[in-house]
């Protein structure tokens, strides 16, 4: 497809063009493909993040901004994928992704999200699964996961202050939950990092 782009006078739009290269040779060279994932707040965090990341020099700043943009693919595949099937609970679920986001580190339980809609916690469980492929305390926990990683990497913040400004009081309990989903210490995680222990 041809690949066209503009805006008009005074317009506040802004756009980011990546370019990429595909080492598998079943896909062909200058090849562009047209995705509507919706709306989605990640995406924008992501690209935004990618920004940031890519004019930072070194080898990890680029890992990192590999890592975001493989971030950024999975997130506007599963956008268009939620998009092709959508169906009635689709859009209480995007609505529930964004309160996530929103009020990510506020204390935040599957009965309240539920309440929020006026159904039993349960249904509500069901549906955000099928849509998005885990439950919505499991994408809670992965989404301040991936800002408190955010936060490790590219500040000198207190562990303590990372996982309470991702809504997590006890530094053990994060530090648990942390190594759990990335593999790492939130120590170990930071450039020239080692493990330590967590102060309260």
């Amino acid at each position: 497809m041809r690949l066209d782009y503009g805006a008009a006078e005074r317009s506040e739009l802004e756009y980011g063009l990546i370019h990429y290269a595909c080492a598998d040779a079943a896909y062909p060279q200058n090849t562009h493909f047209l995705l509507h994932p919706g709306l989605q707040p990640s995406m924008i965090e992501l690209l935004a993040a990618i920004r940031a990341s890519w004019d930072i020099p070194g080898p990890m700043a680029e890992l990192r901004t590999s890592n975001l943009f493989h971030q950024l693919m999975y997130e506007t595949i599963a956008g268009c994928l939620s998009r092709s099937g959508k169906s009635e609970g689709a859009d209480r679920v995007e609505e529930a992704i964004g309160y996530i986001q929103a009020h990510y580190m506020d204390p935040i339980t599957l009965s309240d999200m539920a309440a929020r809609f006026g159904i039993g916690s349960g249904f509500f469980s069901t549906q955000f699964r099928k849509h998005v492929g885990i439950s919505p305390i499991e994408y809670l926990i992965r989404f301040r996961i991936r800002k408190a990683k955010d936060l490790l990497l590219m500040s000198r913040i207190p562990i303590r202050v990372v996982a309470q400004s991702v809504g997590y009081s006890d530094v053990y309990y994060f530090s648990r939950l942390f190594k759990q989903h990335t593999g790492m210490s939130p120590s170990r995680i930071r450039p020239g990092g080692r493990d330590e222990q967590p102060r309260t």
